[in-house]
Order: C-alpha cells, then sequence, then structure tokens
C-alpha cells in the first residue's frame, strides 16, 4: 500500500470515529432531555428506538463523565 492510500484510509477511519462520537453525544442529549422530564429508561428506549441496556450504558458513561 502507498503512503497516500495510508492517509486516505486514515482519514477515513477518522472520519467514522467523528460520526460515531457525534451519534453518541447527540444521544445523551436526548436521553439527558426525557431524563428530566421525568420518563423512565423504557420509555426512553422506546422514544428513541434503541435498546434499554443502550440507553443504560450511555447514562453509565453520562455519570461517569460528569
Amino acid at each position: 500500500m502507498q503512503a497516500w492510500e495510508e492517509r486516505v484510509l486514515d482519514r477515513q477511519e477518522a472520519r467514522a470515529e467523528g460520526r460515531i462520537e457525534g451519534q453518541r453525544h447527540l444521544l445523551s442529549e436526548l436521553i439527558q432531555k426525557k431524563l428530566e422530564k421525568g420518563l423512565t429508561i423504557d420509555q426512553i428506549a422506546d422514544a428513541l428506538e434503541i435498546d434499554t441496556s443502550r440507553v443504560k450504558e450511555l447514562i453509565r458513561e453520562m455519570e461517569t463523565s460528569s
């Protein structure tokens, strides 16, 4: 593989990681807002159409980062 090809792959990986991090941040914000409104984990998961385990995981991440 040539050097320019490696740089292209590195940029593509960085963009993908950025998108994933952006999605995680957006979900965390939405979950926080719904928690503030008094919704349960099940209600949040239903509203965001994600698994309850994912909601719990993001809540744990939010608690450890604050």
